[in-house]
């Protein structure tokens, strides 16, 4: 059926670009696979754009809608501090919104772009510096085709939110007897949603400005972080991030646990199986990675950070 539309729409109006604007394109990646695969049957040749769940992607799954023409995606991110994705009511995890920006730059996407909120109103404090910490660990992914923006939470006047409007010290919004004066009764009544919802906008706290200056200077002086296996088995990490570019080799179990997260996130206890090693062992080595800001760790998915040599970014 959707192949079909498509079809009828390039006939009738001769374009191409064709986006998927529902919350989320990949809500069951089984029919978006399934999809893929019959427009690139059909050698459709789209130029598309959709929103995608973090949770729901896989290396395959997003290098497939790559070859089928979907190019961009609109990842629902919002932040990477836990508490405030279970205020929001995001299921994702860190280790979920992380690993699709990776994968999106592997699978050769054109453009991957994800929202943060700076300034939710029941947010704790302590979420400038855990966004800041992630942003700053994950800084050799924020470069095109990695499209990262910092908005602004605004609160509308229907919310139940604004009862509570002195707390977050807003000012005084506008009426909307003000849009009476200058509207037609008619036009009010058909677009009367949209003049309801008027807001303010809350206060910022002032390390935000530090993440939006990070991310101004990647503009200009991306970070990497990369990962190399040599034939000797050694992984080969190449890491400048910090203040200092640095080229250090993991060995033995180590390289092995960190090969294992690339394209997965698997819980400890597979790894250790799999690499017929001791569970603590294991949870050793996950350990020294994370604190060496090689990989993050998260609701017991594991996930590697560096991106593959080679890769195009």
């Amino acid at each position: 059926m959707i192949v079909e539309d498509i079809r009828r729409l390039y006939a009738v109006h001769g374009r191409r670009e064709l986006n998927f604007v529902d919350w989320e394109i990949n809500g069951d990646p089984r029919h978006l696979e399934e999809l893929c695969d019959l427009v690139i049957k059909k050698r459709l040749r789209l130029i598309s754009w959709g929103e995608i769940n973090a949770r729901n992607t896989s290396p395959s799954l997003l290098a497939k809608m790559r070859r089928a023409g979907i190019r961009g995606v609109q990842v629902g991110i919002e932040s990477f501090s836990k508490d405030t994705l279970r205020l929001i009511g995001k299921r994702a995890t860190l280790v979920d919104n992380i690993k699709v920006l990776k994968w999106g730059i592997e699978a050769g996407l054109d453009v991957v772009l994800f929202n943060i909120l700076c300034n939710h109103p029941l947010s704790s404090t302590q979420d400038p510096a855990e966004n800041l910490r992630v942003l700053h660990l994950i800084s050799h992914l924020l470069r095109p085709p990695v499209v990262p923006i910092l908005n602004e939470v605004s609160l509308y006047r229907t919310s139940r939110l604004y009862r509570q409007a002195e707390r977050f010290h807003l000012g005084k919004l506008t009426q909307f007897n003000y849009y009476r004066r200058l509207y037609p009764a008619s036009r009010l009544k058909h677009e009367i949603p949209m003049f309801c919802l008027a807001y303010d906008a809350l206060p910022v706290a002032p390390l935000w400005k530090k993440a939006d200056t990070l991310l101004t200077r990647l503009k200009c002086a991306p970070v990497a972080l990369t990962a190399r296996r040599l034939k000797n088995g050694a992984t080969l990490i190449h890491d400048s991030r910090g203040h200092r570019r640095r080229r250090f080799r993991l060995n033995g179990l180590e390289g092995d646990v960190l090969w294992e997260a690339m394209e997965d996130t698997p819980a400890i206890a597979a790894i250790a199986t799999k690499l017929a090693a001791q569970e603590e062992t294991v949870a050793s080595v996950v350990g020294r990675l994370v604190r060496r800001g090689l990989a993050v760790q998260s609701h017991g998915q594991l996930f590697s950070l560096p991106l593959k040599a080679g890769v195009r970014h």
